[in-house]
């Protein structure tokens, strides 16, 4: 009796438990059954539910190799997302902005980071750094709504987080919010604020002049895990 594996040429046939052979477009008519159950086992939440429907999406287009790497590629990027747990963002809220006014300037997540609400709520810990060379002492505010109206009524509603006068000093470089203490002779110029430890749609941070520069510029950066 011929050897079973020389029943079946390479010539894209297939051996059945029976050995018989099957043609191997016979063998993947039911991929898209089986893979969506395989994805159902191994992303119990995907990250987004839009993530869900671009997978869904890919399956229902299964057929050709570009097809199958782009079911690979989304489910690479949510599996890392799941066995990771955790996010990593650096974004820039100002560059180099030269304030000349004393005016109270603006700059949230959304609008200046480019970031939606669903995607900052993916972090929970936020680290704000503030580069000034301008000529005069800043005041800094930390909020969690909008801080369009007075600062008083935003720290009555809960919107308000931190702030201080003169704490960023001119041309003294740079200044960092955090949510965790440092050490034994830590910088001064390392202001620990808890709450930044926390889950937001969004953080304002507001930068204003007692006295109008006249020199210098301010950058804003934030990290966020």
């Amino acid at each position: 009796m011929a050897d079973i594996k020389q029943l079946a040429p390479q010539t894209g046939r297939r051996l059945k438990e029976d050995s018989t052979t099957a043609n191997v477009a016979d063998l993947t008519e039911n991929m898209d059954t089986n893979l969506t159950a395989l994805l159902a086992k191994i992303i119990a939440a995907p990250s987004t539910e839009a993530k869900q429907d671009d997978i869904i999406t890919a399956l229902g287009l299964l057929g050709t190799e570009a097809k199958l790497e782009a079911v690979r590629a989304l489910l690479a990027g949510t599996l890392t997302t799941q066995l990771t747990g955790s996010y990593e963002q650096l974004l820039t809220l100002a560059n180099a902005v030269a304030i000349t006014d004393t005016a109270t300037h603006v700059y949230d997540l959304v609008t200046h980071g480019g970031l939606t609400m669903a995607e900052i709520r993916q972090y929970k810990n936020f680290k704000i750094s503030f580069y000034n060379t301008h000529n005069q002492n800043a005041t800094v505010g930390v909020y969690q709504a909008n801080p369009a109206f007075s600062a008083s009524t935003y720290a009555i509603s809960g919107g308000l987080l931190y702030t201080e006068a003169d704490v960023m000093i001119a041309t003294a470089g740079r200044l960092v919010l955090q949510p965790l203490a440092g050490g034994t002779g830590v910088d001064s110029k390392i202001k620990v604020i808890p709450a930044l430890a926390s889950i937001f749609s969004n953080l304002y941070i507001t930068v204003s002049y007692a006295v109008a520069p006249t020199s210098g510029a301010v950058t804003i950066k934030i990290e966020m895990n």
